[in-house]
């Protein structure tokens, strides 16, 4: 039909909201699960 669409204020916003939580999740994930292990290592 040759329509153009653009999304509302309210649909880019619950968008940005949505990847504003999964970059925090992934940031908490990261900081309180054991996903990137420490190296320990002995001084010499």
């Amino acid at each position: 039909s040759g329509a153009i669409y653009f999304p509302t204020w309210a649909e880019i916003s619950v968008t940005g909201m949505l990847v504003a939580l999964e970059a925090l999740a992934f940031t908490l994930a990261v900081k309180y699960l054991p996903i990137f292990p420490e190296i320990k290592r002995e001084h010499a």
